[in-house]
């Protein structure tokens, strides 16, 4: 094989890392030498119109898990009020960071998904699912924190879910939005009568313990939710 020819698909496989990223996603980020950052400056919905969070790595919904966690729910769902649950139009959806639109998609049920990737050069691994969104939002878009977005489509009983991705050269994991909000944000949350962050999240060594049941239809466990205030 012509030696140049080599370089370069190396040069490739390493910008693309473990091939599960896009290539105008794949910038990775030293997760083992600079921890998880607090990057997320703005709330994404109005909690006001909220009722309740399930807990990341709970057994709601279906498995959600990255590169390095299985069977496992890796994000939050958004249980809204009562009053706002059959809507697609009344529930405000902001972009919690300054970054770009780097992808677009209808959902299987209710709105779109959007991926928003940060534009800080030291956050570019890190990315923003949002879902179930009625917008007009298109990829490439560079939008900035607090910006209104859309609105969420829970309509049918269905709630509103983030998940916070990081692109490593190892692969891909995925965080609460609240290891990544900053305290300024989370107080919205303290206000609510949650009293830390810990409390949000089901530890893997738990879930580990204690896998999730993701087989047939199940109510949710309140013991994975949390009731705002």
């Amino acid at each position: 094989m012509n030696r140049s020819f080599f370089l370069l698909a190396i040069l490739l496989l390493l910008a693309v890392g473990c091939g599960k990223v896009p290539f105008e996603t794949a910038t990775t980020y030293d997760l083992d030498g600079l921890g998880v950052p607090k990057f997320m400056t703005s709330n994404f919905v109005n909690l006001d119109k909220i009722k309740s969070i399930v807990k990341l790595r709970s057994s709601h919904g279906h498995d959600y898990s990255d590169d390095f966690e299985s069977n496992r729910s890796m994000k939050h769902y958004f249980i809204p009020k009562a009053a706002f649950a059959d809507a697609n139009d009344q529930i405000e959806c902001y972009s919690p960071i300054n970054g770009k639109i780097i992808d677009v998609f209808n959902e299987r049920i209710n709105g779109k998904q959007i991926r928003i990737r940060s534009l800080d050069y030291n956050y570019t691994g890190w990315i923003v699912i949002l879902f179930h969104l009625n917008t007009n939002m298109t990829s490439g878009t560079n939008i900035s924190a607090g910006q209104l977005l859309g609105y969420f489509d829970v309509r049918g009983g269905n709630e509103l879910d983030i998940a916070v991705q990081c692109i490593t050269f190892m692969g891909t994991h995925l965080f609460s939005c609240f290891d990544v909000m900053t305290d300024s944000v989370f107080n919205d949350y303290i206000a609510r009568g949650v009293p830390n962050r810990e409390t949000l999240i089901i530890s893997k060594e738990y879930r580990d313990a204690n896998p999730a049941d993701f087989s047939g239809e199940r109510e949710l466990d309140t013991a994975e939710v949390v009731v705002l205030n």
